[in-house]
């Protein structure tokens, strides 16, 4: 097994989750109508008594006690300088403890509200009008990832003949070229036409969660909440969308002289 490939690859994986997951987590209490707690049905009086502020307070301890520990496992193993197979192994050790932590606060924090579990309420509220058919961000924000992928595709399109007959496409931590692929349609805009997909993937999905998801309240601040709710969610799908540009990025600096053996082996 090669364990430096293997530490470059769950470094690339897992830092960024493990570095934003934590500030998900901690606003989700907050995010959710006031009478769901921890995805138990409770009354609204419960989250602003001191109760639910208790059991809100020791869920966020835990969540960022872990969550600390489990990063500085795990930034150990990519900063310390240690032999590839114990970063390996601090680095999944490090994910386990926070997103297991992550886990075991969610678990905890919900046997505690059980106790104030409440029937739900059996109004419902309907608007008589059609949905607004404008997305999150407007058209123009809609096709901004496309956008950037497209651009992305008119470079490697315009420096084709600079992309060297064999260009690296992985390296490691210290920037040595470890991974090669030759030059080709299929191997150049092969992540561009990856990161389309996975764009029109979350935008169908983005489309079905807008426009089919049930409305508890339509109307008054309950409603408002709920609209906060769902375009907080909306504009995380349409982040994740932009960030999916790298992906079309394959042959990094594609006008360097390829580096490495002159022939495959």
């Amino acid at each position: 097994m090669n364990w430096m490939n293997l530490q470059t690859l769950l470094t690339a994986l897992l830092l960024l989750p493990m570095l934003l997951l934590p500030g998900a987590v901690l606003l989700t209490p907050r995010l959710s109508r006031p009478d769901i707690f921890f995805a138990i049905t409770v009354q609204p009086s419960l989250r602003p008594s001191d109760a639910g502020r208790a059991i809100l307070r020791q869920f966020r301890y835990a969540v960022i006690l872990t969550s600390l520990f489990g990063l500085a496992l795990a930034l150990s193993g990519v900063l310390a300088g240690l032999t590839p197979a114990l970063a390996v192994a601090l680095i999944l050790g490090g994910a386990a403890v926070e997103f297991g932590g992550m886990i075991t606060a969610y678990a905890r924090a919900r046997r505690r509200v059980r106790p104030y579990q409440a029937a739900p309420s059996r109004e419902r509220e309907a608007v008589l009008k059609p949905r607004p058919a404008r997305p999150v961000g407007g058209w123009l924000g809609q096709a901004g990832p496309f956008l950037i992928l497209g651009v992305a595709a008119l470079c490697l399109w315009w420096q084709w003949d600079a992309i060297p007959q064999r260009f690296p496409i992985h390296s490691d931590l210290y920037g040595r070229p470890n991974g090669w692929a030759m030059k080709s349609w299929h191997s150049v805009f092969g992540s561009v036409l990856l990161g389309t997909l996975c764009c029109l993937f979350l935008g169908l999905f983005m489309n079905c969660f807008a426009r089919g998801v049930r409305r508890v309240h339509s109307s008054g601040p309950d409603g408002e909440k709920e609209s906060r709710f769902l375009k907080t969610i909306l504009w995380m799908l349409l982040g994740w969308r932009c960030k999916l540009w790298p992906l079309a990025t394959t042959p990094r600096r594609p006008w360097l002289p390829s580096i490495g053996p002159a022939t495959s082996t």
